[in-house]
């Protein structure tokens, strides 16, 4: 295929300087392995100016199981890798989205994805080899790299900061810089620990509907007596501002169009009826006087 579009051009230059085997399989399209012992496969599309990374693990757990683990893994993936049920067979997938500004940020962001699946493969841990190359940014040097986006900030702690998102009613996203990247989140739900059914449903709604969302990832925090479900961005220690805005307006997106069905599923009769229609082994009970 002549690749006339430079965007695409330097997504497969990257593909073939990052990973083994690329192969086009269609337009657009790659399948290729990462280069170590793992040779993990991963099949690669890239469209509207942006390269989606999957890997399809092996295992087929069940649903239950594909949601707890996607959730336990989500916290710890690193390389901006995600962890999210695809549709259809409700198979757990791992992925990664990059936006491609230029060519050497391109090559970055895939060697940086290629260490976040070998992790991945390797038990989901962090170590020292999986940090981004280069130092972080400094909190002036981050609160200058905000300024050259389009957002509304507020500087909260020395390495903290709150940002205004384009959703109604959403409140601002927090953004931190760690040791293993820069994490953008905000909070969508709440609900009660001892509210299994409810906690089920939403999980697998967000780990479904994340899959359609580029860069946003699942996260559940288990407080005193409530879990908050929230959607989180991460970014290397070092991005262009073009990728702080296409997070941001991903994590805007995502509370857009999750949220009114997410506290929809508040509701323990929604969310019974929401599972049953996803997974066989959930039945729609019906009201009963109390529920009524």
């Amino acid at each position: 295929m002549n690749l006339t579009n430079r965007a695409a051009a330097a997504a497969l230059a990257g593909l073939n300087e990052c990973f083994a085997e690329v192969e086009e399989v269609a337009p657009w399209r790659w399948q290729c392995t990462t280069r170590d012992e793992s040779r993990l496969p991963i099949s690669v599309l890239f469209s509207d100016g942006f390269i989606r990374l999957v890997v399809a693990p092996d295992m087929m757990p069940g649903v239950g199981q594909a949601i707890d683990r996607a959730l336990s893994i989500n916290a710890s993936l690193v390389g901006g890798v995600i962890s999210a049920i695809g549709p259809g067979v409700e198979q757990l997938k791992f992925y990664t989205d990059i936006a491609v500004v230029t060519e050497p940020q391109v090559r970055a962001r895939l060697a940086w994805a290629a260490r976040g699946f070998r992790s991945a493969a390797d038990g989901f841990t962090f170590d020292i080899q999986n940090r981004q190359a280069g130092e972080a940014a400094s909190p002036s040097e981050f609160s200058e790299l905000l300024r050259k986006t389009s957002w509304d900030f507020a500087e909260c702690a020395i390495g903290e900061w709150s940002i205004a998102l384009d959703a109604e009613a959403a409140p601002p996203a927090k953004v931190r810089i760690r040791e293993s990247g820069i994490f953008a989140t905000v909070e969508l739900v709440r609900v009660n620990a001892t509210a299994m059914t409810t906690g089920q449903a939403l999980a697998l709604f967000l780990l479904t509907a994340g899959w359609t969302l580029r860069f946003v990832r699942i996260r559940a925090s288990d407080l005193e007596t409530q879990r908050a479900f929230a959607f989180e961005v991460g970014l290397p220690l070092a991005p262009a501002p073009e990728e702080l805005d296409h997070a941001l307006a991903s994590l805007s997106v995502a509370h857009r169009i999750c949220a009114r069905e997410a506290n929809f599923l508040l509701d323990e009769v929604a969310a019974r009826c929401y599972l049953a229609s996803r997974t066989p082994s959930f039945t729609c009970e019906p009201l009963n006087e109390k529920e009524i």
